[in-house]
């Protein structure tokens, strides 16, 4: 999320308890408790910052899963043909740093677990049933770089597009190896 883009939250200090302090959202919503003897600065401003730091990966969440993935069909049709690529041409490649793993419902329809960054996986191509589900897991082996194409889902039937999540950069050099990304997209097939 860009800088400009984040949502404002402002915190306050409860302290109508002599024995603790509460650290609130300006809606008077709870994010931590401390000894008033025991609390210092840091821990009260890093409680502030974790609880940022959740309530920005939970409005992400929402956001991603917001975006539509309604494919229109004919009377009779009950599975549309589907390209996930990575970028908003069917045939933009994907691309990973380390491993990308894409399930459609629980079978795997592309396992990349060769350890090392991908720069052309190229797409994925498959036939979805009325809701199937989409699921994307990206998977950090070494420490330094976690990377993943945007992710878009593309109707060879009708050509309709759509962006299904943005595209990832992290070189904080977060511990790996970890799941960085993990997400399932519900693909719905809607009558005209």
């Amino acid at each position: 999320m860009d800088e400009e883009m984040r949502p404002k939250f402002n915190y306050y200090l409860d302290e109508s308890d002599p024995d603790i302090v509460v650290r609130r959202r300006q809606d008077g919503s709870f994010v931590a408790a401390f000894s008033a003897r025991g609390a210092t600065r840091e821990g009260i401003t890093e409680a502030a910052k974790e609880d940022y730091r959740q309530l920005l990966l939970r409005l992400r969440a929402r956001q991603e899963q917001e975006i539509s993935s309604e494919f229109p069909v004919r009377a009779g049709q009950d599975r549309v043909e589907l390209v996930l690529s990575g970028g908003p041409d069917p045939t933009d490649p994907l691309w990973v740093d380390d491993d990308l793993s894409v399930f459609l419902n629980t079978n795997a329809i592309l396992v990349d677990d060769n350890e090392h960054a991908d720069e052309d996986l190229g797409t994925v191509s498959f036939t979805a049933k009325n809701r199937a589900r989409l699921r994307v897991v990206a998977r950090d082996v070494y420490t330094g770089c976690r990377s993943r194409s945007p992710l878009y889902l593309h109707s060879t039937s009708d050509g309709t597009s759509h962006p299904l999540a943005p595209e990832i950069i992290d070189r904080t050099g977060k511990a790996a190896p970890a799941v960085f990304y993990d997400k399932t997209f519900d693909i719905t097939l809607v009558k005209r």
